[in-house]
């Protein structure tokens, strides 16, 4: 059956006056403004990333939308990060939780959306390859902009707070206050940590450096922009930084040219005299940072986080407990980003992201050895350099917790994705795009609707069938009463911390052990205050109550945990007492409080599994229909010449054949150098 040419594609409406404004809200914004009645999810960058992602959705509609070139490898693996979070969102929401657990996973869909949006309009967005380096140089304008608004913080001390109000934008956190290490200010410019800031300047810098290089005027500006961004790095006194700078300049050291890799030898030396010049003891401090590692409390934390992520991981090891709701506030922080997917996501979602980051790396390295023309290849090795920075810093940095991170992540995979279509776009010329018969390719889209229904129906009622569970609550008070002759016990310590220390215990690997032969299918949470209930939680707070959860799959056995919980409550403040040499019972009282009603009834979220199963189904199921709808023709077959695609100059620019010199290739598809 022969298969209908499409007539043409228009070039999408160019997004770059919109992406320019998304640059200047994401790096000029502090990310800790809001829109009030949208929560941490209305950062303004996040709200036009939704509506980005809109706008793509909508310019997809039309027939003569993206052919086969416009589908790259890293569009293939957001799509598979996507269905992984999506999937695990159906687990989070779909089984009992807090509405705090819910409402949290929904914000990190948004965040999804507005990740994606940013993504797919870089990559579809723009018309021309010069369009795409607009973008870029104020992407590295805007991050020369935090860079010296760091220097400002580091060497004046000003609190940046107080000159951010903008109409109609709220103060989500605190945000602009100064912290020390080592006797230095850490900055932060407009990021929300020091550690976001160094690591968004380490992505920037080999981009800068590609703009000095190959600008054809003011090389001396972006050459100054350069040297600010590295002399303002280390300012962020922070290990993570200094890693994902390191590594961004021996990516793109290897991609310059010989000339600049011996100036920027030379330079080193020089350089680090300036620095140990200009803030002595600064360097000595970053190198003590790393010596002294193995010493340094963040660094033991961050080992601590393995055990308790352990356990939530063997609880949901394939697709997760649920994106967003492994809250901090609830459980603990992890500073390890790629941790937090694995307890979130699981496998799957883990998998996805390593594939995202570093398939985008590994796609820049592809492109560099297909394109030709020096700006060009310049241009993949910096994209690529700025990407292996989150890759790597992820290890000890929650960077998808802080938009600007997660932002500009994001939008330079976009980059690497549009210029795969651009230098798509001249090896395919539009006389090859060919649309196919629906018979061609609707029977294969309905079998990926059914494998897709086979494997949602099974997995959504498996969360159902878990969408229920009992807690049982009640809550002890330590009392230290005073009598005429003194409470001994008043010398040894205080309620308070017999509370501290009781709670420790019920925690510990002995009486879990105990409890969990007793009660296999059940669980138990005992906090101080109104501190967290989760296990394994870094949360604490100080007080003489203590709060105790039962859970299990039934109301009586909810009830039979408490029971016992409170018995080894009893029998382990009365060794406290032993311990402490006090036997009067009178001295030390436990207090039973039984919490109202006496069991709670915890359920999932049907309606929200649902939609989300049905997102999951339309992403598919549009996937497989634009992957096998269109085609080129010929593929796999010699090309004639009347359709051969025009060859490569050394340069960059297309070389016509003698059968086509007389049709201009760059009138049927952007050029990858771009127009003047």
């Amino acid at each position: 059956m022969s298969e209908a040419v499409a007539e043409g594609r228009r070039t999408p409406p160019d997004a770059l006056l919109v992406l320019s404004g998304l640059v200047l809200v994401l790096l000029g914004v502090p990310s800790e403004l809001i829109v009030a009645p949208l929560g941490a999810a209305g950062t303004p960058a996040q709200i036009l990333g939704i509506l980005l992602l809109l706008w793509w959705l909508v310019s997809r509609l039309s027939p003569r939308g993206p052919g086969v070139e416009g589908i790259g490898p890293v569009k293939w693996l957001l799509l598979a990060l996507a269905l992984a979070f999506m999937l695990s969102y159906i687990r989070g929401v779909g089984e009992p939780g807090s509405m705090a657990e819910r409402n949290s996973a929904d914000r990190a869909v948004l965040s999804l959306m507005a990740w994606s949006g940013i993504l797919l309009s870089v990559a579809d967005g723009l018309a021309s390859r010069e369009r795409l380096d607009r973008l870029l140089r104020l992407v590295a304008a805007g991050v020369v902009g935090i860079a010296v608004l760091g220097m400002v913080q580091f060497f004046f001390g000003i609190d940046i707070a107080h000159l951010f109000t903008i109409p109609g934008l709220s103060t989500n956190h605190s945000f602009g206050s100064l912290v020390q290490r080592s006797d230095f200010r850490r900055v932060s410019g407009t990021t929300i940590h020091p550690i976001e800031f160094g690591v968004v300047l380490s992505m920037a810098l080999p981009l800068i450096i590609h703009f000095a290089i190959h600008s054809k005027e003011r090389r001396w500006l972006w050459w100054g922009s350069a040297a600010s961004v590295a002399f303002a790095l280390p300012m962020s006194v922070a290990r993570t930084a200094m890693l994902g700078g390191a590594v961004s300049m021996l990516i793109a050291f290897w991609g310059w040219p010989r000339r600049i890799k011996l100036r920027a030898l030379l330079m080193v030396p020089p350089g680090l005299v300036a620095m140990s010049i200009l803030v002595p003891g600064l360097l000595g401090t970053i190198r003590g940072l790393f010596l002294n590692a193995s010493t340094d409390p963040s660094t033991t934390g961050r080992l601590e986080d393995y055990d308790a992520v352990w356990f939530y991981f063997t609880q949901d090891p394939w697709t997760g407990r649920g994106i967003g709701t492994f809250i901090p506030s609830l459980y603990r922080t992890l500073d390890n980003q790629y941790l937090g997917t694995l307890v979130e996501t699981g496998l799957v979602g883990l998998l996805t992201l390593l594939a995202l980051l570093g398939g985008g790396v590994l796609t820049t390295f592809v492109l560099r050895e297909r394109l030709t023309g020096p700006a060009d290849r310049s241009l993949a090795s910096a994209l690529g350099a700025a990407l292996a920075v989150p890759f790597v810093a992820m290890v000890t940095f929650d960077g998808l917790a802080f938009p600007m991170c997660a932002g500009l992540t994001f939008l330079l995979l976009g980059a690497v994705a549009s210029m795969w279509r651009l230098d798509q776009q001249q090896r395919v010329p539009v006389s090859q795009i060919v649309t196919r018969p629906p018979s061609r390719w609707i029977p294969w889209v309905v079998a990926v609707e059914v494998a897709t229904i086979g494997v949602l129906v099974p997995y959504v009622w498996w969360v159902e069938s878990q969408s229920v569970r009992y807690e049982a609550y009640t809550t002890v008070l330590v009392d230290v009463p005073r009598t005429a002759n003194g409470n001994p016990y008043l010398r040894v310590g205080s309620a308070d911390r017999a509370a501290s220390v009781l709670q420790s215990d019920l925690v510990g690997p002995a009486v879990r052990a105990d409890l969990d032969a007793r009660f296999p299918r059940a669980d138990y949470g005992v906090s101080v205050g109104y501190g967290s209930l989760e296990r394994d939680s870094d949360v604490i707070v100080s007080s003489s109550q203590l709060r105790m959860r039962a859970v299990a799959a039934t109301p009586e056995e909810a009830v039979r945990l408490r029971t016992a919980l409170l018995d080894v409550a009893e029998r382990e403040l009365t060794r406290l007492q032993n311990d402490a040499g006090i036997t009067d019972p009178r001295l030390l009282l436990v207090v039973r409080v039984v919490s109202q009603p006496d069991v709670v009834t915890e359920t999932g979220s049907r309606k929200r599994a649902l939609a989300a199963a049905g997102l999951v189904f339309l992403l598919v199921t549009g996937s497989a229909a634009a992957a096998v709808s269109r085609d080129v023709r010929g593929r796999g077959q010699r090309t004639t010449a009347g359709d051969q695609a025009p060859s490569m100059s050394r340069d960059g620019d297309p070389e016509p054949s003698a059968a086509t010199a007389h049709t201009s290739v760059t009138a049927a598809s952007a050029p990858l150098r771009g127009s003047p």
